[in-house]
């Protein structure tokens, strides 16, 4: 979190900083609330490293108000917020001596290397992650996908809308386009590194992928392999990796679609599990 403008909110006489992020989801459900304590006011005011809570969808919806004031004594007052994108009216205290810092939003999508700012507080989210209330972490489902083809309405975004249906078909899949060369991949950008133990791909009944592999980045040693499946029938193919790899960048790359079709592969759903 930075300050844009310290001393107009505290002069140098009136004391310290001390702020304080109130977070609402999109259906109105409170979040944390994190006091920041008393930073100075000579220089840009900065603090890192709150945990905030695994984002809930079922619980906040899939996006997150976070609301700033700088704290002072005052009297108390109930003041109503009103979530964005035609969410509810909800309410809170504060005193009246209390500086309005705004407010910004926070997608369910957003990357991590987004930057955020109310025009007096700029700040970045470092990571959020979770499925509903299942108590595991599917990080798949939060990234940002890309393609290297992609034939007709076919959509990469549909191997990751949380539909495991392998039927065929452009509601259901990805698929490359006519006549690309092999490997044709798709990358998953989680945002921030993720330690991931298992992989499940969910491939087009009939039309199953055949050969393929799950590669991902590696700051150190550049682009490794962490499994490759090689002559593949079934429509839905569970793995657990030998070694788990920790990493922002993942991808799937496919070598070869089945025999009766193989220039096409095709991927229903991509499931990165922790």
């Amino acid at each position: 979190m930075l300050i844009e403008n310290p001393r107009k909110f505290e002069g140098v006489f009136q004391g310290g900083l001390d702020m304080r992020v109130m977070v609402f989801g999109a259906t109105g459900v409170r979040g944390p609330t994190f006091d920041f304590g008393i930073g100075r006011t000579n220089s840009n005011w900065n603090s890192i490293g709150h945990l905030m809570t695994t984002w809930d969808r079922a619980i906040y919806g899939d996006l997150w108000s976070y609301i700033w004031l700088e704290r002072d004594s005052g009297d108390t007052e109930t003041v109503s917020y009103t979530v964005p994108n035609g969410g509810p009216t909800v309410s809170y205290t504060k005193t009246d001596k209390d500086d309005d810092m705004g407010s910004n939003n926070v997608n369910f999508t957003d990357l991590s290397n987004v930057e955020y700012t109310t025009g007096e507080v700029t700040s970045y989210v470092c990571g959020v992650g979770g499925d509903g209330n299942t108590g595991q972490n599917n990080f798949a489902r939060t990234s940002r996908v890309n393609a290297s083809s992609t034939y007709g309405s076919y959509s990469a975004a549909k191997t990751i809308d949380g539909d495991t249906d392998t039927s065929l078909g452009e509601p259901y899949s990805w698929a490359n386009a006519r006549y690309a060369p092999m490997p044709q991949w798709l990358s998953y950008d989680l945002g921030v590194p993720r330690t991931i133990n298992r992989v499940v791909v969910y491939t087009t009944a009939s039309y199953p992928i055949k050969d393929f592999d799950i590669r991902y980045w590696d700051d150190a040693l550049g682009y490794q392999i962490a499994y490759s499946v090689r002559g593949n029938t079934a429509a839905v193919i569970p793995i657990d990796l030998p070694r788990s790899m920790t990493t922002r960048l993942v991808f799937m790359d496919g070598y070869s679609g089945p025999d009766h079709q193989p220039g096409y592969v095709r991927i229903n759903e991509f499931e990165l599990w922790a």
